[in-house]
């Protein structure tokens, strides 16, 4: 197994705004410093989708590449885990169901998407 380097530098991360007074209609620059749970705040969502299909970012969809069970994450604070649907707080419903789009968090830089 090879490991990769990490920088140690902490660079800008573009996120929603929590701010009140940010309306959230454009990304802006943030500061990892920002993130109130970076262990718990994703910026890179997996979408892979099983070939000749778009992931539909459900529960037990049979279109993501991952499986039925969860979604592959990459972290604030620069972990990556497969994460069950359960383990996450999903931000959008279609009706009763809910739908896994984490390019959004609740409360924004305050929130978490992980459980």
């Amino acid at each position: 197994m090879v490991a990769a380097a990490i920088s140690t530098t902490v660079k800008p991360v573009e996120l929603v705004a929590s701010d009140p007074h940010d309306t959230g209609s454009a990304l802006q620059l943030r500061r990892v410093q920002e993130v109130r749970f970076p262990t718990r705040k994703t910026i890179s969502p997996c979408f892979a989708s099983t070939k000749g299909k778009a992931n539909d970012i459900r529960k037990g969809t049979m279109t993501a590449a991952h499986g039925t069970r969860g979604m592959m994450l990459l972290f604030v604070d620069s972990h990556a885990e497969f994460a069950p649907y359960d383990r996450l707080n999903a931000p959008f419903k279609d009706g009763a169901t809910l739908v896994y789009n984490l390019d959004w968090t609740v409360s924004g830089l305050s929130g978490q998407d992980l459980k």
